[in-house]
């Protein structure tokens, strides 16, 4: 089985403050439901984290800051896949070409 080596940040942070990110009063039910899940690489970079009211009124906004210094290279912004590509068939045969395990064998 393969490991991500996450850790749930905002356990971490806080192990015994019980909130919780949805709450049902007619059901009388409290729960977390949400994680924070963070690559423990990026742990020492994350500056505050919580759990905060929001606009629905049975669930929390939660939320957590990353203060990452200046010397990690960003790349080259926001990136969108163009869907039309898929009824290309030139490009989904070049695709198969590049990664056989996505062709399935006729049967």
């Amino acid at each position: 089985m393969e490991t991500f080596d996450l850790i749930d940040i905002y356990r971490a942070r806080h192990p015994n403050l019980q909130l919780f990110s949805y709450e049902s009063k007619s059901l009388q039910v409290k729960l977390r439901i949400d994680f924070f899940l963070v690559a423990k690489s990026l742990v020492k970079y994350v500056s505050k984290v919580g759990i905060t009211v929001s606009i629905a009124p049975d669930h929390k906004a939660i939320y957590f800051y990353l203060s990452l210094p200046m010397t990690i290279p960003r790349g080259p912004g926001f990136w969108k896949f163009n869907n039309t590509l898929l009824d290309d068939e030139v490009y989904i045969a070049h695709i198969h070409e590049l990664i056989p395990l996505l062709t399935m064998p006729s049967v």
